[in-house]
């Protein structure tokens, strides 16, 4: 079962800040949504994504990574977990760590 980093999941309350922050680093928008408050976008500097979104200033921003796999019912069973369908088109267990953080493992939907 295979394993390769897909992108970290970053929100923000400052939204123009972490864009210029990412920018600065040398990441580049490939794609853009949403109006403020809740903006979101894809930010990539060579096969690296992070999607940065936009969240309410009453929302405790999270930060999540998310792992793709082809084996994503191999990983549910290893985990003891059931297979989410996402809104956004993949198919996605959760996994949390010893300390607490959670990871996406998903795969994307066949077409």
């Amino acid at each position: 079962m295979d394993l390769r980093l897909d992108h970290l999941y970053r929100e923000t309350h400052h939204w123009d800040d972490s864009v210029a922050w990412w920018t600065n680093l040398g990441f580049r928008f490939t794609n853009q949504w949403g109006d403020e408050p809740h903006r979101a976008g894809t930010l990539v500097n060579v096969g690296t994504e992070v999607v940065l979104a936009e969240v309410p200033a009453d929302t405790e921003p999270s930060s999540t990574t998310f792992l793709a796999t082809d084996d994503i019912d191999g990983f549910a069973g290893r985990l003891g977990t059931t297979v989410e369908d996402t809104h956004w088109g993949t198919h996605m267990v959760t996994a949390v760590d010893p300390d607490g953080r959670t990871y996406n493992i998903e795969r994307e939907a066949p077409e």
